[in-house]
């Protein structure tokens, strides 16, 4: 009891406050919870158009100056008939390179990931699941065969063989790249699916780097072929 003023007053009980208990450990598991980590997929993109555009701007560059050298040549009134066709020739090599390199430019490469291998040409992109691909590798040419000069861009090539002999039929887009010949070992198929690289590149160890890591038992490695 209590006085207050007009008399006597009783006191209020006191309250009570409760505490709420948490479990740490709760709290932990509901942080760690929060952010999952999320692997990223192995994926490899290699762009052969821009390989082959970078080897075309060095050609044109070394013909363009071939050129302005043989017109000074002819200018100081020292030329000779020779190099009046050497002007010719680079000349003529000179607007092939900037030619060429316009058409580097449609977008030309090989995507690999976890579940197929695509090409990408012209715009489109063509894929194939690594299930139908029996074998891929990597066919090369020497520099002379059959008593002529191989063209740079023929000498190495991705190829494929398919796992199914009825691959050719689902898939009539790829015909433009298919090539019939002896298989480079005995027991793979004679059909394959020929994709140039482009000179003087690394692309071919990338590539090898690429189906090592993703698909090993179907890396066939690199041969020798006998045809562009």
């Amino acid at each position: 009891m209590q006085w207050r003023r007009g008399g006597w007053e009783r006191e209020a009980p006191p309250t009570q406050v409760n505490p709420v208990l948490t479990d740490p450990t709760k709290r932990s598991a509901t942080r760690q919870m929060a952010a999952p980590k999320v692997a990223n997929p192995l994926a490899y993109d290699l762009d052969f158009g821009a390989a082959s555009a970078r080897w075309l701007l060095l050609a044109g560059a070394v013909f363009g100056l071939a050129t302005v050298a043989c017109a000074a040549v002819i200018a100081n009134g020292d030329a000779k008939g020779t190099t009046w066709l050497a002007q010719l020739i680079f000349a003529a090599l000179f607007i092939w390179s900037v030619f060429s390199i316009r058409g580097t430019l449609r977008g030309r490469g090989v995507i690999a990931t976890g579940d197929a291998l695509s090409w990408r040409s012209d715009g489109s992109v063509h894929r194939i699941p690594w299930s139908e691909i029996g074998a891929i590798g990597v066919g090369t040419l020497p520099w002379f065969n059959h008593a002529s000069l191989v063209h740079p861009e023929q000498r190495e090539a991705l190829e494929f063989f398919p796992a199914d002999p009825s691959f050719p039929a689902r898939n009539p887009a790829l015909d433009r790249w298919r090539v019939e010949e002896e298989p480079p070992m005995p027991g793979m198929p004679g059909t394959r699916y020929r994709f140039p690289f482009p000179p003087f590149t690394r692309l071919p160890k990338r590539i090898e780097q690429a189906v090592q890591e993703i698909q090993p038992k179907r890396w066939h490695g690199r041969y020798p072929r006998t045809h562009a």
